[in-house]
């Protein structure tokens, strides 16, 4: 999924004229300063936490919680492209086998989450190789949700 917002740029043109020109070169020009916020979905439900990871030009990451509603927002210190990552929360126990006493852990072994994520979406979103989410970080907010989705086989 790439979220990208070049063509709500080219809809300011016609509605400003020049001053829209303006405002979209000049946009392009600075150090970055925007931030991008919306939701983390799987398979249409939000999903219970985590961290977003967006990987700059640079290939530095910078790390965004997801909060237990699935939203997040991110501060953009760069503009351009990123790709993102997801990291599910650390309540993750299906990995050990069994759960602690009293704790019944969901279908996908995360507790606490409503949209238990399976194990071959998050090493699909884990990894950089892997990952198909994407996004241009411009100077503007930016609204952006992120559906995870199972690998196709």
């Amino acid at each position: 999924m790439t979220c990208n917002h070049r063509t709500t740029r080219a809809r300011l043109l016609p509605t400003f004229g020049l001053l829209g020109l303006a405002l979209v070169l000049g946009a392009g020009c600075s150090s970055g300063k925007g931030h991008v916020e919306g939701k983390v979905r799987y398979k249409g439900q939000d999903v219970n936490g985590g961290t977003l990871v967006f990987v700059g030009p640079d290939g530095k990451q910078h790390l965004a919680p997801v909060l237990p509603n699935g939203t997040y927002r991110f501060e953009s210190p760069f503009n351009g492209e990123a790709k993102v990552l997801y990291r599910a929360p650390e309540m993750r126990l299906a990995a050990a086998g069994k759960a602690p006493p009293g704790l019944r852990l969901p279908e996908g072994g995360y507790a606490g989450q409503s949209a238990p994520v399976s194990n071959k979406a998050l090493k699909k979103y884990g990894s950089q190789a892997t990952t198909d989410l994407t996004v241009t970080l411009t100077n503007s907010k930016q609204d952006c949700t992120f559906e995870l989705t199972d690998p196709v086989k």
